[in-house]
């Protein structure tokens, strides 16, 4: 049986070295440190005698030491995500599925109770749980699943009287990373769990009984990405715990039976084993022969200005523009043997620190990462505040301002409501919106928003699109081939979407073409709707508009000049561009002014377009507004300041304020950089890279641009984009009949191989279809052609190399005549009969019966076919097959040179009411669906009397 190795943790236990009756090792404080603050400085340092790492763990595939216990069936799960739901609660199931885990705790010191224990854990799902964390005695491993559903449901809501804990989420309790300090008895149990085994097993339970509704919480497990774990923390630092494993390296299929054994008394039960898990600690200027430091004197300038035996220390009332110089030294205390102190021993100075306060702290971009598709690097990261407010005028009823607590990044301008995203990316709307909302379980993942006309869409992180609100033009059912998505935009009654490709995909209203994309739309980088038209930039800085015309905003000739355009806004019927050199250009309606942007207007950074007015945002914070202001809504208020971003909605106008937090200055937008280089001004949280190229490696900074100055740097960002493997297909088949080739392919396997279109056929090396399936039929080709086929594998990005070719021709069908053919004469009559072209097929025994409403063919003077027996209609073919002549369709017979009768279920003809004693000459040809036959040798009878 194959299994895990042995348990390795590389970890250095924090202890703290009271010498008792010897002298310790005495060293200055590490890593000191000091950062200006406003007139203030902040001093920090580390304990010399302390390491402070910092853990990686990596989860390992194996089965039950976390999961979940289903009581209806008695089973455990076959994953490792912990679930609990009251949907599947009732009177009589108890609750169905609970969940459990199981963690490693031999790096725990024996016979101490912690001062805390957190439980560290990430929800993939949930709604508006009330749950909680519980006692488990048994041992997932060896116990019935029963006796343990019923182990890890006792106590369950008893808000740390019988449990560890009871938590009673909000309704906006969303997936993500969470942590939950732990309560109750969790201090002595995991105390006496160290003292006698090497492993600790929670419950996780949601306890709400109403069954009416599925509220539930479901956390990942040790296998997935985000494992659970404990952070235990005692008197000399923290421990990070994570999952045991009772019993790794195995199937699950063997882990029941080996549980069955165990319950049978058949096997004894294992001792549990624990996971790899590798610890990098960061060592740098730690020392291993320094005890831990009692206390510490901080020094200004060389003069004494502080005792603390904490690790940090804040300076305050110093002057703007001087410079002070910190450094620290340690205190050690030495205790005889009945604990009393005989002795004080002092370091040398710490490494010192110099800093100068100053008036704003100009605090840099926070939480910067990337993601990357095969076309774009795109760049996000957090503003350095803490808060961030709307303020709103105009037709504010419904709006009003929109403060918050958690961070609001970005904000989307409806008719009536406003959408705001939060830095947890979850959005909420006000006023609340209540008709069709946002599922709870759908919020989440959000990057960015679009608000109509009272409907709303929301881009996810894994580029899907979710709707809500109004759908009465069907706006908001998302199409199937969404996929790819990298903007959106909300006109009145229309969606847009922007695709990685530079495509675009529009539904909802179109009585005005506005949901009709125009064809061969390409290159597109920005997309942007108005009440009934649709506009979009495109890559060579150029813009295009379709949809309602009537003020000329989706015609109007300045699009035909407009070659410099960076940013666009669509109002009702009017629309602005942002062009390179910070001014801005307008067209369309312009009855109330809103197509006349100021003359004033200059380093602008921003615009916005609402119903009949306009708004843009200059580089130094300030607003302007012009167009309708019937309910002020380009009255620009006095107290605005510290603007971020603006948006502008039927008749009010909002902007997003900066928060100085940390007086961090008036912020301004950001300053993006690759390896080294300024590349864009911004005001959003976010920054698109289109014109990387595969296979090369970038490395991006941002930095927050404030009135007072611009931050210091984010931390270097490395990435590139994912490069497609374009995957090929493998191995073309094909074959031929009389009118057809017919080829066939397996379908290309691979991972990120980029971004599926089709398959593409060529033929003689000129393509002639793309297709989505693995078959292909290849019609209208020449007899005695060969022909050479190949095909590929066609992505977005790209093509695979093509297969190898392979070269075929039609069969050519010999359109063959019968072998024989006779014409018997009679009186007033002949018999006429043939070989049938088909080999082995059996003819009809016997002709039908005379026809009658054959239609008579006169010739010449008074000579005609009064009677032709054995005709088939022509409509009736036979489309029978015959081996290298071709597919059979029936028999010509001629009369002079004419056609007189088509067979096709007979080889014999009779053909009455001839002249007696005058020659009647016949022939035959046979008719394939691929032509006719050559025309047999005419035969000459005389019909004769007897």
């Amino acid at each position: 049986m194959n299994v895990y190795a042995r348990l390795l943790i590389v970890i250095s236990v924090l202890v703290y070295n009271i010498s008792v009756g010897q002298n310790p090792e005495v060293c200055s404080p590490n890593n000191f440190t000091a950062t200006a603050g406003i007139e203030e400085a902040y001093l920090a340092w580390e304990n010399p005698g302390i390491y402070y790492g910092v853990h990686e763990v990596s989860p390992k595939d194996s089965a039950y030491y976390t999961g979940t216990v289903d009581n209806v069936s008695s089973s455990f799960t076959d994953t490792s995500r912990i679930k609990t739901a009251t949907g599947n609660y009732t009177a009589d199931m108890d609750f169905q599925e609970v969940g459990w885990a199981t963690f490693d705790i031999s790096i725990l010191p024996p016979h101490v109770e912690p001062l805390s224990v957190d439980f560290n854990f990430y929800v993939y799902d949930t709604n508006w749980p009330y749950w909680c964390v519980t006692p488990v005695s048994l041992n997932p491993l060896t116990a019935d699943a029963n006796d343990l559903h019923e182990d890890i449901l006792e106590g369950a809501g008893s808000d740390g009287t019988n449990d560890y804990g009871s938590f009673y989420e909000t309704e906006e309790f969303s997936p993500g990373q969470h942590t939950r300090a732990l309560v109750g008895d969790v201090f002595e149990d995991i105390a006496n769990a160290r003292d006698t085994t090497e492993w600790f097993t929670i419950g996780v339970v949601d306890f709400d009984t109403d069954i009416t509704s599925d509220w539930h919480v479901y956390l990942e497990g040790w296998s997935q990405l985000h494992p659970p774990s404990l952070t235990v923390t005692y008197g000399d630092g923290s421990r990070h715990i994570v999952p045991a494993v009772p019993f790794p390296g195995v199937s699950n299929e063997e882990i029941l039976t080996y549980k069955t054994d165990v319950v049978n008394g058949i096997a004894d039960p294992i001792t549990a084993q624990y996971p790899e898990v590798e610890i990098t600690l960061n060592n740098t200027n730690n020392r291993d022969d320094c005890d831990a430091a009692w206390a510490y004197y901080v020094f200004m300038d060389g003069d004494t200005i502080g005792h603390t035996s904490a690790g940090e220390f804040t300076v305050e009332n110093l002057t703007i523009g001087q410079e002070y110089c910190f450094y620290a030294i340690s205190e050690y205390v030495v205790f005889d043997t009945s604990g009393a102190a005989t002795d004080t021993m002092y370091s040398e100075e710490s490494e010192t620190a110099c800093a100068t306060p100053v008036s704003h702290l100009l605090c840099p971009p926070d939480n910067f990462t990337s993601t990357s598709t095969y076309t774009k690097i795109n760049l996000n990261w957090s503003p350095p505040f803490t808060n961030a407010t709307v303020q709103a005028w105009g037709y504010t009823a419904d709006v009003g301002n929109a403060p918050n607590d958690n961070e609001i990044i970005q904000m989307a301008a409806g008719n009536n409501h406003l959408l705001l995203l939060q830095s947890d990316s979850t959005v909420y709307t006000i006023p609340d919106y209540n008709y069709n909302p946002l599922v709870p379980s759908a919020n989440n993942g959000i990057v960015n928003i679009a608000a109509g006309n009272n409907f709303f869409l929301a881009l996810k992180n894994d580029s899907t699109i979710v709707g809500w609100g109004d759908d009465y033009n069907n706006q908001i059912d998302i199409p199937d081939s969404i996929s790819g998505v990298v903007d959106i935009a909300a006109g009145n009654y229309h969606s847009l979407a922007l695709h990685n490709d530079g495509t675009v995909t529009a539904w909802g209203h179109n009585n005005d073409g506005q949901s009709t994309v125009p064809d061969n739309l390409e290159g597109v980088t920005a997309v942007s709707a108005g009440y009934y038209h649709s506009l979009v930039l495109l890559s060579d800085s150029t813009i295009v508009g379709w949809g309602d015309d009537g003020s000329g905003q989706s015609s109007h000739p300045p699009q035909e000049t407009l070659t410099n355009v960076v940013a666009i806004a669509a109002g009702g019927w009017h629309n602005l561009v942002l062009l390179s050199d910070s001014t801005v250009v307008s067209w369309g309606a312009n009855g109330y002014g809103q197509s006349n942007p100021p003359t004033t207007l200059n380093n602008v950074v921003a615009i916005a377009a609402g119903n009949n007015h306009s708004l843009a945002l200059q580089s130094d914070g300030t607003v302007v507004g012009w167009g309708a202001n019937g309910n002020s809504q380009t009255t620009i208020p006095n107290d605005l300041e510290g603007v971020l971003a603006i948006d502008a909605g039927n008749n009010y106008s909002v902007a997003l304020l900066a928060d100085e937090g940390e007086d961090c200055g008036t912020m301004l937008g950001y300053t993006i950089y690759e390896d080294g280089d300024s590349i864009a001004l911004t005001t959003d949280y976010y920054f698109s890279v289109t014109d990387a190229v595969w296979d090369q490696e970038y490395c991006y900074n941002v930095e927050a641009r404030y009135s007072e100055g611009v931050s210091s740097l984010s931390d270097t960002l490395c990435t590139s984009l994912f490069t497609p493997g374009f995957c090929a297909t493998d191995t073309l088949t094909g074959y031929s009949d009389y009118d057809m080739v017919y080829l066939e392919w397996p379908a290309f396997t691979g991972y990120y191989c980029g971004t599926f279109i089709g398959y593409n056929i060529y033929q003689d090396g000129v393509s002639v279809d793309t297709v989505t399936q693995t078959m292909y039929e290849v019609e209208n080709l020449a007899y005695d052609t060969d022909y050479c086929f190949t095909v590929t594998a066609l992505y977005e990005e790209g093509e695979a190399v093509p297969t190898d070719a392979v070269c075929i021709a039609l069969n050519t069908p010999q359109l063959c005549l019968p072998d024989s053919f006779a014409v018997e004469p009679a009186d007033t009559s002949v018999f006429i009969d043939w070989t049938s072209v088909v080999d082995s097929v059996d003819v009809p025994p016997a002709p039908p019966e005379p026809q009658a409403n054959i239609q008579k063919k006169v010739f010449g003077n008074s000579i005609g076919l009064n009677d032709i027996n054995n005709v088939s209609n022509p409509e009736t073919r036979s489309l029978l097959e015959v081996e290298g002549c071709g597919v059979f369709l029936g028999y010509t017979i001629f009369y002079e040179g004419d056609t007189v009768a088509f067979i096709t279920d007979s080889t014999s003809l009779t053909i009455t009411g001839l002249e007696n004693g005058e020659e009647h000459c016949f022939s035959i040809s046979a008719a394939y669906e691929q032509g006719s036959s050559s025309i047999s040798d005419e035969i000459c009878v005389i019909p004769f009397a007897v």
